[in-house]
């Protein structure tokens, strides 16, 4: 609910997202986790906004359901 809420940096932000991104690191089985968990969180955060900007239902649940298609291939190392 932090992000984006006052429109400036927040520290609180910073500590909230370093804390994911650790969790996500941790489950990751990449080369580079630490670079993976900021690819992910972003793609994560970028189909969740779009999917709540549009008012067509199916298109919001096709971008959802795109990303996570796509992401569970990358974790698998199929892309």
């Amino acid at each position: 609910a932090e992000l984006g809420a006052r429109g400036r940096p927040s520290p609180t932000t910073d500590r909230a997202l370093t804390q994911r991104l650790e969790r996500l690191e941790k489950v990751l089985p990449a080369e580079h986790p630490a670079d993976q968990a900021v690819a992910t969180l972003a793609t994560l955060v970028g189909a969740l906004l779009l999917s709540r900007s549009v008012a067509d239902p199916a298109l919001s649940e096709r971008i959802l359901e795109s990303t996570r298609r796509y992401l569970k291939r990358d974790v698998a190392g199929e892309l």
